[in-house]
């Protein structure tokens, strides 16, 4: 049986925060966005930049539902994906994000632990301000 999941996700967001380890929990100061790749299966994902020990550090967190095979599809997408910073790729791949199951993408991933990735690049909250998300908009197929 094939799936497949076309994907397609553009989003800005705009973050002041405090610093955090190399974990977080999840609030609503996350950013979100979702996709669904079926009528049976989908994902949320959750995610900011903050500044931790001077340097901008990536959070995130992903929930899927509707089977183990969609959490698959996510973390091909994952890998894809790249954080861009006044339209410059600051970073690829993703897929570090921390990943939850259907209880967690029910509640929204709030409370959830999100796993974060400190950059070697310095920052301040101000700079936190022109962070987005992007994918190429491929296609995946899972066999």
């Amino acid at each position: 049986m094939n799936f497949f999941g076309i994907l397609s996700v553009l989003g800005a967001l705009t973050f002041a925060s405090p610093a955090v380890a190399q974990t977080t929990l999840v609030d609503r100061n996350f950013g979100h966005m979702q996709f669904t790749w079926s009528s049976n299966g989908g994902t949320i994902v959750r995610w900011r930049a903050v500044i931790v020990d001077g340097n901008i550090a990536i959070c995130g967190a992903t929930a899927y539902r509707g089977g183990n095979i969609y959490n698959q599809l996510t973390r091909k997408a994952l890998r894809d994906m790249s954080i861009k910073r006044n339209g410059s790729t600051f970073m690829r791949d993703i897929s570090f994000f921390a990943s939850r199951g259907s209880r967690a993408h029910a509640a929204r991933l709030e409370g959830e632990r999100a796993t974060c990735r400190v950059t070697q690049t310095p920052g301040t909250p101000a700079d936190l301000a022109s962070f987005s998300i992007v994918s190429e908009g491929r296609r995946y197929r899972l066999d």
